[in-house]
């Protein structure tokens, strides 16, 4: 079996993981720079735009911890109205 085909399968597993928590609708694996990894999200929703503004929210937040002196955050996670729905980066 080949790295990346090793690598997917994990990556798999890990979305797998997500979205058998409680409350969790869709997961994706995004890149720092936008790309789309793989994904478990609902087709209505445009995968790449939802890549590319999770890749901007990490982002945000990593120049904010700099400005302040702090270490790159190991996530980011944005909790949604009423719903208790969620975004974790």
């Amino acid at each position: 079996m080949s790295n990346i085909s090793l690598v997917k399968k994990q990556i798999a597993a890990h979305l797998d993981e997500c979205m058998a928590l409680d409350g969790v609708s869709g997961c994706a694996v995004v890149s720092r720079t936008g790309a789309l990894m793989e994904k478990r999200i609902e087709n209505c929703l445009s995968a790449p735009s939802f890549a590319a503004m999770s890749a901007t929210v990490i982002g945000s937040a990593e120049a904010a911890a700099s400005m302040l002196h702090f270490s790159r955050p190991a996530s980011v996670f944005v909790e949604g109205g009423d719903d208790g729905g969620g975004l974790s980066s």
